[in-house]
């Protein structure tokens, strides 16, 4: 646009020439006014709105006045390239490269931070070597929650939860790290302060939670662990809070559960069971043993009880008691189970034809132990 073209309030303020390039008229005044006011304008609302909006987004427009005024003296540096709008398109490119950014970090039901921000934070915190504490909230059997309440009702308790937790600790990240997980992480100025926060929680906690026209009553398990304690690895602390998690599951009473390093050797072989069993179902890794059981009164064996017994493993001294209260948490006990049923059809077909080829007798029934977890998988 010419400047002879050009409307006659721009003409008078500025306009380009084709000869003489950005031009400044005697209304200059005008922008330079305007400027000044947005500036005071905008610094006014992020003073106002410091407290209720995200702090990000204030210290991006707080940035606004100071971008404007290095671009003003760049205009006086160059008058003749037209600068005048340029620092409320950048402030306007931060915002929306934040609020892009933001979209991909933030958890979409709760408006927490999410887990990938999470593992990210905490690989940093770990690879610099920084001490720095874990705080792990899992609520217990949330589950049912879902499944007697609905999942809209669920998810309107796990975005209480969160508010809950972000305005004990405001000045503390909370992340949802899972379906029904939430996790902190304390510096070690903030140590001192862990009991507080926990017994917050459980106090919190141990009163009624209301959705819609439901009134329910929520518990969580808490594990804290130390990023010292993880031999530098994320993979390792991730271990160490998932293993203290499922100590604090079993053990309701207790406040919290601090991982250890000596819990570590009980961790591994843990793990190391839950590799021999899913190998075990791959490889035909377990055996089927019979206890007889013998009736006095018809002096004959009439029914036998199905004993399960792993194979050759590296493990030493691995018997059921152990293995199978992990299979039964890992949910593996099912497949087990169902591998039991075959291989025990199996036998009493056996000895049914055994029987009949050479007159003998045979069992009336063989007993197999089942899990409630087999019951709950056909519900």
């Amino acid at each position: 646009m010419h400047g002879e073209r050009a409307p006659i309030f721009m003409r008078q303020s500025f306009a380009p020439h084709p000869q003489l390039g950005y031009v400044k008229g005697e209304y200059i005044f005008v922008t330079y006014l305007v400027f000044f006011f947005y500036c005071f304008a905008i610094t006014l609302m992020a003073v106002l709105m410091h407290k209720r909006a995200n702090k990000m987004i204030v210290s991006i427009l707080l940035v606004f006045p100071m971008v404007a005024l290095a671009f003003v003296g760049l205009q006086q540096l160059f008058p003749e390239i037209i600068l005048t709008g340029t620092a409320s398109v950048t402030t306007a490119l931060i915002l929306y490269l934040y609020l892009q950014s933001k979209q991909l970090s933030v958890d979409a039901l709760t408006g927490l931070l999410n887990r990938d921000v999470f593992l990210k934070t905490a690989t940093m915190i770990i690879q610099a070597n920084r001490p720095c504490t874990a705080v792990v909230v899992s609520m217990n059997d949330f589950k049912n929650v879902n499944d007697h309440l609905g999942q809209a009702r669920g998810d309107d308790l796990l975005r209480q939860i969160g508010d809950f937790l972000q305005k004990t600790i405001p000045e503390i990240p909370v992340y949802r790290t899972s379906g029904d997980r939430f996790t902190f992480l304390l510096s070690e100025k903030d140590e001192s302060r862990l009991d507080e926060i926990v017994l917050e929680i459980h106090r919190r906690l141990s009163k009624s939670w209301h959705t819609g026209n439901v009134e329910c009553m929520l518990s969580a398990s808490i594990a804290v662990a130390n990023t010292s304690d993880t031999e530098g690895s994320l993979q390792v602390a991730l271990g160490s809070m998932e293993y203290a998690i499922m100590k604090c599951k079993k053990n309701p009473d207790m406040l919290y559960c601090r991982y250890e390093p000596s819990m570590r050797v009980t961790e591994n072989r843990m793990s190391a069971v839950k590799r021999a069993l899913a190998d075990a179902l791959k490889n035909d890794g377990f055996e089927l043993r019979y206890q007889p059981i013998w009736s006095v009164a018809e002096q004959r064996f009439v029914q036998a009880e199905a004993l399960l017994r792993m194979k050759q493993t590296e493990i030493e001294s691995l018997f059921p008691d152990e293995f199978i209260p992990i299979a039964e948490e890992t949910g593996l006990i099912v497949e087990i189970t169902y591998w039991i049923l075959d291989k025990v059809c199996a036998f009493i077909n056996t000895i049914d034809e055994c029987a009949q080829a050479k007159g003998g007798t045979t069992l009336d029934r063989i007993s197999v132990n089942f899990s409630f977890l087999q019951f709950c998988s056909r519900i």
